[in-house]
Formats: C-alpha cells, structure tokens, sequence
C-alpha cells in the first residue's frame, strides 16, 4: 500500500490540479485553480464547486458594499 506522501508526490507532477487538491498538496502550482480545472467544467469536482462558490459570494459581497457606498447618506434632519 502506497503512502499519502507517494500519493502527494504523484500529484504534484500531474499538471492536473484534481489530485493536488484532492490530496491537498498545497505546493502544486495550480492547487485549487478552479477556473482552468476540467473537473470544475463538468462538476466531478466537490471541492471545486466549493470554491468556485465562496469565490463567486466573495465577489458578490464586494459588489454590494461598493454599491452601498456610493448611495447618497441620509441627512435625519430631511426625514419627517
């Protein structure tokens, strides 16, 4: 039976990301470059999908708060 480490080192020959992430070699050049990853195009890869979703909410959240600070500030003094 193979160790982790083989398994790693495996890994981080394939240009692939999959097995990077999936062994979670962090050393790999592409670990978890999800956007030029196949397994993300055809959703076979969990993790991918995580990743790619908390990067699309991070985006989202920048968004509102650049659109939240560009609305006028209420003056309390005009409001009825």
């Amino acid at each position: 039976m193979m160790s982790r480490y083989t398994f790693i080192a495996n890994a981080l020959k394939d240009p692939d990301p999959y097995d990077a992430c999936f062994w979670g070699a962090i050393e790999h050049p592409r670990y978890h470059d999800c956007e030029n990853c196949e397994h993300i195009a055809d959703k076979t890869c969990e993790y991918g999908i995580g990743q790619k979703t908390l990067k699309d909410l991070k985006a989202a959240i920048a968004d509102g708060k650049v659109m939240l600070a560009s609305y006028p500030k209420l003056n309390p003094k005009r409001l009825p």
